[in-house]
């Protein structure tokens, strides 16, 4: 039977080229959209562990901080014997966080501005996370500031301690930043704090708010 030649407004069967190019932008789409989220569910992983590895420097610090002899704590952070202060911009003024530093066992500062946070220079990089032999006193007081490679990435920690000690209690600070991932507005400095009013042994502590 002979084949009938197609009419005018009629076409034979299977896509055109309009159809599968707007086939292939739609898979592009999909496909731009599920990396998209991949990538960015990726990256909050990794984000996460990171800042879950700064909470436990920054929380080992203070235990550490907690388990040194009292007459050590007593005699506050040292701005002399401490190489690492002057590589802190955040001790400039003898402040941390608007509060006054406890420096050689006094509150040298009467008052304290507005100075915002600034990352350290690393004094140096150990490798690995720390251990208690090497946070044991009198650091983390004196030197206040470390740095450590922890799954090739920089962390630095540096401990302050506020307040004045003739008028208890102390504010113990640990401070942990990093070069934060890809998504550059995740923040990259976690602080942890703790209010003790057994810091210092000896003298009558005001009540811990």
């Amino acid at each position: 039977m002979p084949h009938e030649p197609t009419k005018l407004g009629e076409r034979e069967g299977g896509f055109s080229v309009i159809d599968m190019v707007m086939g292939l932008l739609v898979m592009t789409i999909l496909m731009t959209s599920l990396t998209y989220v991949l990538v960015g569910s990726l990256t909050d992983v990794a984000y996460s562990r990171q800042r879950t590895t700064a909470l436990s420097l920054a929380n080992q610090a203070i235990e550490e901080v907690r388990s040194l002899p009292p007459h050590v704590i007593e005699q506050g952070m040292n701005n002399t014997s401490d190489p690492t202060w002057s590589q802190d911009p955040n001790v400039a003024t003898n402040c941390f966080e608007h509060a006054p530093l406890d420096v050689n066992g006094t509150n040298p500062a009467a008052t304290c501005g507005t100075t915002a946070w600034s990352n350290p220079n690393c004094p140096s990089v150990a490798t690995g996370a720390p251990t208690a032999s090497s946070l044991h006193s009198p650091a983390p007081l004196a030197p206040h500031l470390a740095c450590y490679s922890i799954d090739g990435r920089t962390y630095g920690l540096a401990v302050y301690l506020t307040g004045n000690p003739a008028s208890l209690p102390l504010t113990l600070w640990a401070v942990v930043w990093w070069v934060h991932p890809v998504r550059g507005q995740l923040d990259h400095v976690v602080t942890s704090l703790s209010m003790s009013d057994c810091l210092i042994v000896g003298q009558t502590c005001a009540a811990t708010p």
